[in-house]
């Protein structure tokens, strides 16, 4: 009966988890209530569950709020982003389906719904991209689409689920004390996966880029090198010829 309760027993392992995770969904929730701060808020939900709850960070209150202080202007932007997107693809589909009785209208309500699922698979990864890659804006949005389309299944599974968890928290409010953080923990390890295998692939080819770039600056400094020998042999080829030329001209006066 000791051993069930130990510190590093399986059960309170579950249960310091299950604490953390509520923890974290408190501060999403508290730094999500400005509207736009919500992309820094789940960057930071993200890293914190990434790095602490399913890893070995310092600890969650200070991962999650160095991940937000860290990126809170990228995310700023990023939510302006999203949010005017939503708002802009809400009344796009609000129009289409009030127009849907029209062959056109019905061709536009498709045409938003096939934007609305980029639009979500994307919006999934955006903020963990900010969480684990540096770039400008617009490489950050390449990024999300990127890995949302490199598994679409899986992506789907993520959408479905974070349906799933949004309905719940509809119907049983006192749930959003947890839903947020193990909605991430169960996300993370499959986002996780495609992060270290795009992080090994392209820095492999960096680093095969940046040799071939260091051999051919090589190459050019000993061609150059070779060069400038070349051109100091022809100089004192040419001094030789002149002095030699000099020597003559003296012999030949001497002898008048």
């Amino acid at each position: 009966m000791g051993g069930i309760f130990r510190y590093d027993g399986p059960l309170m392992k579950m249960l310091s988890r299950i604490a953390n995770l509520m923890l974290l969904s408190v501060y999403w929730a508290l730094c999500c209530v400005p509207i736009v701060t919500i992309i820094p808020s789940c960057c930071a939900l993200y890293h914190a569950v990434a790095k602490v709850v399913r890893g070995d960070g310092h600890g969650v209150t200070r991962d999650f709020f160095m991940a937000f202080k860290s990126e809170i202007k990228q995310g700023l932007i990023l939510s302006l982003i999203v949010l005017a997107s939503g708002a802009v693809l809400f009344f796009t589909l609000s129009f289409g389906y009030q127009m849907r009785a029209y062959g056109w209208g019905l061709a536009y309500l498709m045409i938003g719904i096939l934007i609305l699922v980029f639009w979500i698979s994307t919006v999934i990864f955006v903020a963990p991209v900010l969480s684990r890659f540096k770039g400008n804006i617009g490489l950050l949005l390449r990024l999300a689409l990127y890995f949302s389309m490199e598994n679409p299944l899986k992506t789907f599974l993520m959408a479905v689920l974070l349906v799933v968890m949004a309905v719940v928290a509809y119907f049983y409010v006192p749930l959003m004390i947890l839903l947020p953080g193990l909605y991430v923990d169960l996300i993370a390890g499959m986002m996780e996966k495609s992060f270290d295998r795009f992080t090994a692939t392209h820095g492999k080819k960096a680093e095969e880029t940046e040799g071939e770039t260091d051999a051919a600056k090589e190459a050019e400094s000993e061609d150059q090198e070779t060069s400038e020998a070349e051109t100091e042999e022809e100089t004192v080829e040419g001094d030789a010829l002149l002095l030699d030329a000099a020597m003559q001209e003296e012999k030949e006066e001497s002898h008048d």
